[in-house]
């Protein structure tokens, strides 16, 4: 079976996720990222290693450093975003922002892909790409073993079919996503008096996946609350990085999304990124 195959598999087993650094060291793991290991390469100098629950030590800090623990992320109220300010900013006289030019990525729940305030005039699509991690039926992101990747191609075709689900099936169940994006890029709708803070920019989605149970049971995160593991939101963060670089475009991360923890290594090397802005949105749970 070829290494992304059985990589790609491995992600949803059960395997612990271990962040690495070239200031960690531990020597333990050595021998088995030598043998028993899939690696993903999120940028920010860190390293993602995947392995399986049986060959390795359980999640703690006494087994652990603190940066190798991936931290969870749950989402931020969305209350605030209605007072953003908007529409002063957009019409200033000597300002006329409207995003042109630049990428908008969001990592959140995904995207209402189908909504007309993510369209041009002529009913295609704003999305540059979606990189759905929850659906494993489709083509990953080049470098990347997870997930499924939507080109603007597909989405496109997905918008002049019947069935769009049955060419694109990524859904933002919860809507937190699809908010997110309309209040910062959404086009301008006259009948609903509505218009996005960016509304020409080019738009990027990355649909998270949900955390695994072990990070679940060691912060003790309720099942029914929507958490997102660290790495994944690296790796999200590296594929909006890479589609930008691709159409030469400036990128902003745009996340809405609170930690238990405030150390954030993700976010903070994100800035070693070229021709990015690492988030608009972000706080912490206190």
């Amino acid at each position: 079976m070829p290494y992304s195959d059985l990589c790609r598999k491995k992600f949803f087993l059960k395997i612990i996720m271990i962040l690495l650094s070239p200031d960690i060291r531990m020597p333990f793991l050595q021998d088995m990222l030598e043998k028993d290991c899939c690696l993903q390469n999120p940028g920010f100098f860190y390293q993602c290693a995947y392995l399986s629950k049986s060959v390795i030590k359980p999640v703690s800090l006494e087994n652990y450093s603190y940066f190798s623990i991936p931290k969870c992320y749950s989402l931020l109220s969305m209350q605030a975003l209605n007072q953003a300010g908007i529409l002063p900013i957009q019409n200033h006289s000597t300002i006329q922002l409207s995003g042109k030019q630049v990428m908008i990525g969001f990592l959140d729940t995904g995207i209402d892909y189908q909504n007309p305030v993510f369209q041009h005039l002529d009913k295609t699509t704003r999305i540059a790409g979606i990189w759905d991690q929850t659906i494993q039926s489709g083509t990953p992101p080049e470098s990347f073993d997870y997930g499924s990747h939507y080109t603007p191609d597909m989405i496109n075709e997905a918008l002049a079919s019947e069935d769009p689900y049955s060419l694109v099936p990524s859904v933002d169940n919860n809507g937190h996503g699809t908010f997110l994006a309309s209040i910062a890029a959404g086009s301008g709708d006259p009948d609903a008096q509505f218009i996005g803070a960016a509304p020409e920019s080019v738009i990027a989605v990355v649909k998270l996946k949900q955390a695994k149970q072990y990070l679940r049971d060691y912060y003790f995160i309720p099942n029914t609350a929507p958490a997102f593991q660290e790495n994944d939101i690296m790796l999200g963060m590296r594929y909006l990085h890479l589609l930008a670089e691709k159409l030469g475009l400036p990128l902003i991360f745009c996340l809405h999304l609170a930690a238990i923890w405030a150390d954030t290594p993700a976010l903070s090397h994100s800035r070693s990124l070229p021709s990015s802005i690492p988030c608009c949105l972000i706080g912490f749970l206190l």
